[in-house]
């Protein structure tokens, strides 16, 4: 069964909440929930996918998304939209060419390195875990991205 949030109820929680703090605004962020939020960094520079990338509890998270050329308006909706000859190639070559680059670059395997298809994102998610935290996160994934479009070149 379905839950619904009433918005009217949320608004008197934290009505009461304030109230209990003796009227000052305590935020939305109280408990540090804005602190944990996952802060991406966005890569756009290459030609054969968009990604954003964050280094979390020693792994390495990426989500690979189609290149700007792959999307098109949707004649219905009029909201960019991933053409649809392109999402072919986006679920078939891109983890065929994503699974061996990232095994060769990272010399591992499963359950180190994972990835799977975002439905919802028309995206592709990858965990590279077991990085230090001495690692040169950054250096490392772009040198990544630049052999994984170098890959999806050819």
């Amino acid at each position: 069964m379905a839950t619904t949030v009433d918005p009217a109820e949320t608004a008197a929680v934290f009505r009461q909440a304030r109230e209990q703090a003796g009227a000052f605004d305590i935020g939305a962020d109280i408990g540090g929930v804005a602190d944990a939020v996952l802060k991406f960094t966005k890569v756009e520079k290459f030609t054969t996918f968009l990604a954003e990338y964050v280094f979390s509890d020693g792994a390495i998270i990426v989500h690979f998304f189609p290149p700007l050329e792959a999307y098109e308006t949707s004649l219905v909706t009029q909201q960019p939209r991933v053409s649809a000859e392109f999402l072919r190639s986006w679920k078939n070559k891109f983890p065929s060419v994503l699974s061996p680059t990232a095994e060769n670059y990272f010399l591992a395997t499963y359950p180190v390195l994972a990835a799977t298809y975002v439905e919802e994102m028309t995206s592709w998610w990858m965990r590279v875990g077991g990085y230090g935290a001495f690692a040169n996160v950054d250096a490392d994934i772009m040198r990544f991205f630049e052999t994984l479009d170098a890959a999806l070149d050819a």
